[in-house]
């Protein structure tokens, strides 16, 4: 062993060598002062902030700057906070603190060479060290201990989905349902009938006591309506959403009309159980949609009645929800498409179809009013608009004949029937929060200037719901051959900017004017693969993730769209995919540090900046930038520009300035009042304004000949070929 002897005594020589070097170059060090590491390698340091961490106390104020880059070569700096609500930034790099936590700020900076650099800084907020009372009342009332509901006997198993698993993500960050009893509360309360457990109280709520409704239906819920709950403070704690779809809507002459059980597993779901929803609390999720298919029971003898044991099964999930402090959307779904019978062509079917509404909705009504603001009913599904009018789903339809304005003039009557209705009904449904189906729950047509929200008894209670599917060979295609169109991957910057733009102009529309919104679905299809069944989407989770984002900071409640076989396990109770898990559990924190969203008012000076590029009088393509104040969003040959609130400007004009452009483009603008949303060029007939613009200068158009009032939209074409540049449009009094 004379070999290893050896080799110890050369290590402990050159232990003691490097140990002497190190000590020398420690000296060195202190001595003479040393270049920067990018300065020593021969490196030209790039532009970053001053600060890569930094800890602030509430109401604080830290100021960021870009350092190792000259003013004069710079031409713009951006600066953006990921949680805004935590800490802000505004645009001169100033960090306000706001509320604990943890947020990243931003910045990019582009030098006029085009080179582009990204930095950021960790910011983590802390309380002040001095503490008092809250003045919140809410945040004052201690929830008590308790457990779920009785759990119902497992049914029989769902197919689960082929779709493939995704790579290992990241560990999901710690999430507790724990609860600091209140002794005063537990030892108060009233004891649970025998055979009942203890109730898992609402979150901000005094405890109720476990017992049986009017209709004889186990229910934990209070029956209180929150004085000082708006529309808006109702959306704040719904947080995010769960549909709990193919289950209470399945329908089908084919199926076994004599149980219930046999409509709510038609399509594949298991009998639903408590357990399902102690899942969804679990995963992130604070509110579920139940879309019900009333007519599944209903008595064919004029008056409409939905059977008892309908009403009941729908009750009891309701309260298995309940249960664990979720709040429940319940609508009238598909429904067996009896709906296109309101464009009948027989007038007395027409009046039936509004005759079989009102009997639903008054039996709803009546049916569950004694339940608190954790229930809200919506008006209809994707139903309220063409559908009204469509052969597809009823032969006999076509009435309308397609009459947009008089299918508008429908869908606003039947949502104000509903509004009528309910609160007609009384008790807590004088007050009830209610949801108003969007036209098609299609943004653009929601939008529109012709669809009208209902008139209410009572202020700041109404909400409105659309659904995104958009792109929709990314969202709805499964077959990479569909006619029109596949995409199976997402989360360009393209993708994303468009997906910003469709929801600014709800936030626009609807958010900043005090109605709140719920994306009341959303969702990703799996891509079929004929030699291994189902593949998942690249960039779902990216889809999910910037969808919560700016539908939680923005006034509105992102609900997914799920069936047995999604995206959510009915069988274990848990979220399918790891990356999906995590996703969710990062919106559930979101919306609990996110505030109550609060309307933007109007603004006399609106901006749109991104790039776009044309040939001939077609945009083929547009890349939002970050912020933007309207929306401006390609319409075949040309640009529709919606969102804007007229009302406040008395003169407005449109200024235009672009880089990376040169030389004179034509451009027409039009306000189109009739015909095809869908034209591919604007009709000079339409034309209102148009002139030639030389690019090197800025030009301001005034906008008075298009009379422009309430939320117009006007269209803006330019001719040019073959190019690209980054454009800035103002809208300007």
């Amino acid at each position: 062993m004379e070999w290893r002897n050896m080799l110890q005594h050369q290590k402990k020589k050159k232990e003691r060598c490097i140990a002497i070097g190190i000590a020398f170059l420690m000296v060195f060090l202190s001595v003479f002062p040393q270049p920067s590491a990018a300065l020593a390698a021969g490196k030209k340091a790039k532009p970053t902030l001053n600060k890569a961490n930094a800890t602030l106390k509430v109401g604080k104020k830290l100021q960021l700057k870009v350092i190792h880059v000259k003013k004069n070569l710079v031409k713009k700096i951006t600066f953006t906070s990921d949680k805004k609500k935590i800490a802000s930034v505004n645009k001169k790099g100033l960090v306000t603190a706001h509320k604990a936590g943890s947020t990243v700020v931003r910045c990019k900076v582009k030098l006029k060479n085009g080179k582009k650099y990204k930095s950021r800084c960790k910011i983590k907020v802390i309380q002040k060290e001095t503490t008092k009372p809250s003045d919140d009342p809410e945040e004052a009332v201690s929830p008590a201990p308790g457990a779920s509901m009785p759990v119902q006997s497992a049914a029989p198993e769902a197919t689960a989905g082929t779709g493939s698993e995704a790579t290992e993500a990241p560990p999901a960050p710690a999430v507790t349902d724990d609860v600091t009893p209140d002794p005063a509360a537990t030892e108060n309360a009233s004891p649970a009938p025998t055979g009942y457990p203890e109730r898992t109280p609402y979150p901000e709520e005094t405890p109720g006591v476990l017992h049986d409704s009017k209709n004889g239906i186990p229910t934990v819920d209070n029956g209180v309506m929150r004085e000082d709950m708006t529309a808006f403070h109702i959306l704040d704690r719904m947080g995010i959403g769960i549909n709990l779809g193919n289950t209470m809507e399945s329908c089908g002459a084919w199926i076994d009309p004599s149980s219930v059980t046999n409509y709510e597993t038609a399509w594949g779901a298991p009998v639903t159980t408590q357990e399902m929803f102690a899942g969804m609390k679990k995963a992130g999720f604070s509110s579920v949609r139940i879309p019900v298919g009333w007519s599944n029971m209903m008595s064919d003898d004029g008056n409409y009645t939905i059977h008892e044991d309908y009403l009941d099964r729908v009750e009891t999930i309701m309260n298995y929800a309940f249960s664990e402090g979720l709040y429940v959307i319940v609508n009238i779904h598909f429904d067996g498409g009896w709906w296109a019978r309101f464009g009948s062509q027989d007038a007395e079917e027409r009046e039936q179809a509004m005759v079989k509404y009102k009997a639903i909705w008054q039996q709803i009504a009546d049916r569950y009013e004694e339940y608190s603001d954790h229930l809200i009913f919506e008006s209809a599904n994707e139903e309220l608009g063409s559908r009204l009018d469509s052969t597809d789903d009823y032969a006999n339809s076509g009435y309308y004949e397609g009459n947009k304005e008089e299918l508008y003039r429908l869908t606003n009557e039947i949502n104000q029937t509903f509004v009528d209705i309910v609160r007609a009904s009384g008790g807590n449904n004088a007050k009830r929060h209610l949801l108003i189906a969007g036209y098609d729950t299609n943004i653009g047509k929601t939008c529109n200037g012709a669809y009208k929200m209902p008139e209410d008894t009572i202020p700041d209670h109404l909400m409105v719901s659309v659904h995104y599917y958009s792109p929709a060979p990314y969202c709805l295609a499964e077959d990479p051959d569909n006619s029109w169109g596949f995409q199976d991957t997402w989360g360009t910057a393209e993708d994303i900017g468009a997906m910003k733009a469709e929801l600014l102009s709800m936030k626009l529309n609807f958010a900043d004017r005090g109605i709140p919104v719920v994306i009341g679905e959303y969702g990703v299809a799996n891509a079929r693969d004929p030699d291994s069944g189902y593949q998942r989407k690249k960039g779902k989770e990216e889809f999910i993730r910037n969808l919560c984002k700016y539908t939680l900071e923005n006034g509105m409640c992102p609900v997914l769209w799920d069936t047995p076989g999604g995206t959510y396990n009915r069988k274990t109770c848990q979220i399918e995919n790891e990356l999906d898990a995590q996703v969710f559990l990062e919106m559930k924190e979101l919306a609990e540090l996110t505030p109550e969203y609060v309307p933007v008012p109007s603004k006399k000076e609106l901006s749109w900046n991104g790039s776009i590029s044309y040939s001939g009088w077609i945009p083929s393509k547009m890349v939002p930038g970050e912020e933007f104040d309207f929306i401006l969003s390609s319409a075949g040959g040309c640009y529709a520009l919606s969102g804007v609130d007229w009302s406040v400007f008395e003169s407005p004009t449109l200024k235009l300035h672009c880089e990376g452009v040169s030389g004179n483009i034509g451009y027409k603008i039009a306000l189109v009042t009739a015909g095809n949303e869908w034209w591919s060029y604007l009709e000079n007939s339409d034309v209102k304004i148009q002139g030639n613009w030389n690019t090197s200068e800025d030009i301001i158009v005034d906008l008075s000949p298009l009379q422009l009032k309430d939320k117009d939209t006007f269209y803006l074409a330019f001719n040019a070929s073959d190019f690209a540049g980054d454009f800035t449009l103002q809208i300007t009094e």
